[in-house]
């Protein structure tokens, strides 16, 4: 214990369980569906000077009942800066010829109280795997993984950055690049290219079906994002990770395990690939999945056969208690004040795997 002096009150201050002053928590450099182990998180982190004090011993890091779901014990009590970033979407390489292409995750920081010995439990997100180059005539990746962080014992989250949405392209259907999306910064979800749904209030992110709920006649949807709560639907509109070859599944809820949606298998070579862990949805062959996120992002849609989409952003959230909002674009929920404060902007996307940085304040 150490001894504090306060306009002349003594105050009983403890030392803490170990130093600590920041951290970033990552994938530990595993891209696609699958998390990594907490061995290969330890050995990430241990030549961390920061890491190597707490990753080592259980009881202040480990990892959960699902694999991949990081658990931290809170050193001190006090305001913690909290930066949590999506996953970007997989890399269209589509039309052949073109730049290479991807959309960023959303990027949200906050400061939180904190309380010694509190577990959190964290899920970072991972880019989508990225199709081959020997393809010229369709691409669809899957979705990023959204990043989540969580009081643990409460599924209480206290900020979700929503991974992006992949894009989708097909020479026959005008040989053009169907937009993904970056992570959104609203709890919804958002659309894909042609209007599927985004998930609402922490569900999975829609595909099959659009925005006035007509069934989708394309038979190659991709998956979309899954939520907190909610599983995202597959290319035949079942919340599910399940694919019959064509279609993309949906990526997993943060409480279903996050992983990221199976992809679509036909079609040689399979440019579709898996969406990232931390519920980005499977991609199809022409159609990329949706963002895993507090919502996640739609999947896909279309009026006609055998045509592409480009899948949705997965969604945000910053809960009761945090304060000091800064956001990729200076919003949240479309405003820019949070808790009657102005909301900093970023003024960026994450480009790459998701990541968590905590910093004692």
């Amino acid at each position: 214990m150490a001894i504090q002096f306060t306009g002349g009150r003594v105050i009983l201050k403890s030392n803490g369980l170990y130093p600590f002053t920041t951290f970033t928590f990552t994938s530990a450099g595993v891209s696609g569906s699958n998390p990594p182990t907490l061995q290969q998180l330890r050995a990430a982190y241990s030549g961390s000077v920061s890491g190597s004090v707490f990753v080592s011993n259980p009881s202040y890091f480990t990892t959960g009942s699902f694999q991949g779901y990081q658990i931290w014990t809170v050193p001190f009590d006090g305001t913690y800066e909290i930066e949590a970033a999506g996953a970007r979407s997989g890399i269209v390489n589509y039309p052949v010829g073109t730049p290479k292409t991807y959309w960023g995750g959303a990027i949200i920081r906050g400061r939180y109280n904190l309380t010694q010995g509190q577990k959190v439990v964290m899920v970072v997100g991972q880019p989508a795997l990225n199709p081959t180059t020997s393809a010229t005539a369709y691409n669809g990746p899957g979705g990023g993984g959204g990043t989540y962080v969580v009081l643990s014992g409460s599924n209480t989250p206290i900020i979700i950055a929503g991974g992006a949405g992949s894009g989708g392209g097909y020479s026959g259907d005008g040989a053009v690049l169907r937009s993904g999306s970056n992570g959104a910064t609203t709890m919804s979800g958002s659309l894909s290219f042609f209007n599927a749904p985004g998930g609402t209030g922490s569900l999975g992110g829609m595909s099959h079906r659009s925005t006035s709920s007509l069934v989708s006649i394309n038979p190659y949807d991709a998956g979309g994002g899954g939520g907190f709560l909610g599983n995202g639907f597959n290319g035949t509109g079942v919340a599910s990770n399940t694919t019959n070859g064509s279609i993309g599944g949906g990526g997993l809820a943060f409480l279903s395990g996050s992983t990221g949606g199976v992809a679509a298998s036909t079609f040689t070579p399979v440019q579709a690939t898996v969406g990232g862990f931390g519920g980005g949805g499977g991609g199809s062959p022409l159609a990329g999945g949706g963002g895993g996120g507090y919502s996640g992002g739609a999947g896909s849609y279309r009026a006609t056969s055998t045509v592409s989409d480009g899948g949705g952003g997965g969604g945000s959230f910053a809960g009761l208690g945090v304060t000091t909002l800064a956001t990729s674009n200076g919003l949240y929920e479309n405003l820019s004040t949070f808790s009657g404060s102005a909301i900093t902007n970023i003024n960026a996307y994450n480009s790459g795997s998701g990541y968590i940085k905590i910093t004692r304040l």
